[in-house]
């Protein structure tokens, strides 16, 4: 990404730079464009690309409405609401990029929606996988909002400072999937 935004973002902004938000919204879409492709030659990379680009075109052009809205809106539910919906829209972009083709992808993403067929799975796994999204919420909060890692335990023991590790595989062993 430092590559893209060295030799292809930047110069195409200086070279759009007449054209204002809109050259910066050019040199967006180009410059995710080269890094879909930069990942290999299929069009599901492509739809990856573009994808970022409307995204971050999106985050662009919405700036000031946002910030104007931080103004009534506390800070933490903003921020919170900006992590889960930037979850969940690289999330959908990853489905075109891990996808063999477009058709495929739209096939995954029919399957997850309301309208296709959704397996929930069992009520034990769904306890697991709501504890684990728990606990990596918790985690990320802390790190982006208080600058405190929730699992980085100081201590001169390392038994104690391993903790968070050992529970994390007994985590694994517990709901891991171990056939096929």
């Amino acid at each position: 990404s430092s590559w893209v935004n060295y030799y292809i973002f930047t110069p195409l902004t200086l070279h759009f730079r007449n054209l204002g938000v809109l050259g910066v919204i050019i040199a967006i879409f180009i410059s995710f464009l080269i890094v879909g492709f930069w990942h290999g030659a299929l069009w599901t990379f492509a739809v990856f690309g573009i994808l970022q680009g409307i995204f971050i075109t999106i985050e662009t052009i919405t700036l000031r409405k946002r910030k104007a809205l931080n103004k009534f809106i506390p800070k933490y539910i903003t921020n919170t609401t900006g992590l889960i919906i930037t979850f969940l829209l690289i999330t959908l972009s990853l489905v075109f990029f891990r996808s063999p083709t477009i058709s495929v992808a739209f096939s995954y993403i029919s399957q997850i929606s309301v309208t296709g067929n959704v397996f929930i799975g069992t009520p034990s796994a769904i306890i697991y996988a709501v504890f684990g999204i728990l606990v990596l919420l918790v985690n990320d909060i802390s790190i982006e909002f208080y600058k405190k890692e929730f699992f980085n335990i100081r201590s001169r023991f390392f038994l104690i400072r391993s903790l968070p590790y050992a529970l994390l595989v007994c985590l694994i062993l517990l709901i891991g999937v171990f056939d096929g």
